[in-house]
């Protein structure tokens, strides 16, 4: 595969999927950065609702837990990143922090899809805790069986313009890349 120059990169506009769309905050990154979103992705209405009013791309109002392995729509679309931040709620220090609970698995089906789909870049966000679990340990096995180098960080969202001091972790993979490769982009220097 062809290693693209960072002017190629930075005047493309990568195919972006967001799975577990939320209202559109990842999206809304994305697509400032100059990234092409090709649709979101998500199964609450009211999220779904501010979605709308917020972006001219489509989002599907879909329940990724009940694709029994079926992610043809995911691959028809032909993403070259998918992002995205399956529910927090099982990892949370504000919740019960009992991963099994059902939500922690819509991480796996976040690594499940990406295996399948196989986009040269993902990324992944979730609470800070998410990276201590076991179903992160699971996805991870998952992304490294797919091929994918994997990059991780712990960021404070008020460091990033958000008026609340919030702890975040980001995965970021690269098909055949190498661990660790994207930590110096990430850490400020």
């Amino acid at each position: 595969m062809k290693e693209k120059s960072r002017n190629e990169i930075k005047n493309s506009s990568f195919r972006v999927l967001d799975l577990f769309a939320g209202c559109g905050g990842l999206s809304l990154g994305f697509q400032n950065a100059g990234f092409n979103i090709l649709a979101g992705f998500d199964n609450w209405k009211p999220a779904i609702d501010v979605y709308q009013k917020n972006f001219s791309h489509e989002i599907f109002d879909y329940d990724l837990s009940n694709l029994r392995s079926n992610y043809q729509i995911f691959k028809e679309m032909c993403p070259e990143i998918i992002i995205g931040g399956p529910p927090c709620q099982d990892f949370s220090s504000a919740g019960k922090r009992n991963e099994n609970l059902g939500r922690g698995d819509l991480s796996i089906v976040f690594s499940e899809i990406v295996k399948s789909v196989l986009p040269q870049w993902f990324l992944i966000e979730n609470v800070d805790l998410f990276r201590k679990s076991n179903k992160y340990t699971e996805v991870k096995q998952i992304l490294k069986d797919a091929g994918y180098g994997l990059s991780e960080i712990i960021l404070d969202a008020s460091l990033c313009g958000v008026p609340q001091k919030r702890k975040r972790f980001f995965c970021f993979g690269e098909l055949q890349g190498k661990d660790k490769s994207l930590e110096p982009y990430l850490k400020k220097s």
